[in-house]
């Protein structure tokens, strides 16, 4: 009979210390093991308290307790893991969609694209840590995705590095002077990341004062394959140009001929005040040189 009592009496201890480590929250490993430690001295003191003295020796039936307590640990942790995996992946596939996005699109290899891309990661990370309730295996996963970041960011780094130091050897200018070094600069500028995409350079003024020619010579010094009478330059008095034309002079850079004015008068200010905010378009159609043959320039596809 007394034998019977002490396996009641265990098997109401284990069921003390199930009932406390499957009714409380934890989001880590180490607080399921506090909970746990706790569970144990709170089944082991009821069993020692209710123990009937038997030939069986209480010692041998808390060895028993300690086994079968264990035994409950294992089994319900892999349940609280499945659980706490599962929901962590839901989180960060939430959490770093921005992320995959930009990666896809190859937006951080650029200068300065390691930058931001730590701040996108670290933005990650506090998101996802502002979860409540993300369980035992919170940190291993979080930790498993970081570690699928590394060798992502290692390249990301190596070509930021790589563009950087190439950008800041080709554009570098000593001397103001020297044209090459200044035709150089403007061949490889780019822009700062941002909203910004293109410098668009605008050209107003009297019709038959040289817009046309200026734009030539742009495209003459920036080019490696001689002068072109791209733009159309007036051979007498008075200008040729009659509408907008934009010219591409670099991947950041395109300037803009427009029609040349008459008088500057209030229709004429109205004019330009249009043109600047892009009420007219700009023409794509290929202009022949000097000599009636084709030269393939590429204007701008604007509005600007």
């Amino acid at each position: 009979m007394f034998s019977h009592e002490n396996i009641k009496i265990m098997n109401s201890s284990i069921n003390i210390y199930e009932h406390k480590i499957t009714s409380q929250r934890v989001n880590s490993q180490q607080e399921f093991q506090q909970l746990h430690e706790a569970a144990v001295d709170e089944a082991t003191q009821e069993f020692t308290k209710l123990y009937l003295r038997h030939e069986k020796s209480r010692e041998e039936y808390l060895h028993d307790l300690e086994d079968n307590l264990l035994k409950t640990k294992e089994e319900t942790l892999k349940v609280f893991e499945e659980s706490s995996v599962h929901k962590c992946n839901d989180i960060l596939g939430r959490v770093k969609n921005k992320l995959d996005q930009n990666l896809k699109k190859n937006k951080y290899h650029v200068p300065g694209g390691h930058k931001a891309f730590i701040t996108d990661k670290t933005a990650i990370i506090e998101e996802y840590n502002q979860e409540q309730d993300k369980g035992v295996k919170a940190e291993d996963v979080l930790q498993d995705f970081l570690n699928l970041l590394e060798p992502i960011e290692k390249g990301i780094l190596k070509t930021d590095k790589d563009m950087s130091d190439a950008k800041s050897k080709i554009f570098k200018v000593t001397d103001p002077r020297n044209i090459n070094q200044l035709t150089q600069y403007i061949q490889g500028y780019q822009l700062p990341q941002g909203s910004f995409k293109r410098v668009v350079i605008q050209l107003f003024g009297f019709a038959g004062h040289g817009k046309s020619s200026f734009v030539n010579s742009c495209l003459f010094t920036l080019s490696s394959d001689g002068f072109h009478d791209y733009a159309g330059e007036a051979t007498s008095q008075g200008g040729k140009t009659m509408d907008r034309r934009g010219y591409k002079l670099t991947n950041s850079i395109t300037i803009v001929d427009n029609r040349g004015l008459s008088k500057m008068d209030s229709a004429q200010e109205w004019e330009v005040y249009a043109q600047l905010c892009k009420c007219f378009p700009t023409t794509t159609q290929t202009k022949k040189n000097v000599n009636g043959q084709k030269n393939h320039i590429e204007r701008a596809a604007l509005p600007l």
